[in-house]
């Protein structure tokens, strides 16, 4: 089976794994170890995302409502600054994400050859993994 080094699953592994990818793309891997190596990587990078949104929010979430605490329990005043800092820091970085996305997600040419998930399903009924060429 051929991939294309201009796949989705291809760009993503040679972004967050750089040396597998060039491992995958010198030695050849079956699809099966490639398939599943392209899911955890997805997990994990989701995991990453998720975890960062999560610090993110709730940093925001105190750092929106530090001003009236600090109102209410009189605190010094360098609270909201950095709470317009972080939300200015923010909306630049969710832009610059989104940008990187457009990018990244354009399609290119027609695939002449079915998907890693339907081929990974055919190989997994055929009891047979074939050898993955990156092309």
């Amino acid at each position: 089976m051929h991939i294309s080094k201009n796949s989705w699953h291809f760009r993503f592994l040679n972004k967050w794994e750089p040396s597998k990818a060039r491992r995958i793309k010198s030695e050849g891997t079956t699809l099966c170890s490639y398939f599943w190596l392209i899911v955890w990587e997805l997990l994990l990078v989701t995991l990453v995302a998720l975890t960062a949104l999560v610090v993110c929010a709730s940093l925001c979430f105190i750092l929106l409502y530090a001003p009236v605490a600090a109102f209410l329990f009189g605190l010094p005043d360098l609270v909201a600054p950095a709470t317009i800092g972080l939300i200015v820091w923010s909306m630049t970085l969710g832009s610059l994400a989104y940008e990187w996305y457009k990018r990244s997600s354009k399609r290119h040419a027609v695939v002449k050859e079915p998907g890693l998930v339907r081929s990974y399903v055919r190989a997994r009924k055929d009891k047979f993994c074939p050898i993955v060429k990156v092309v």
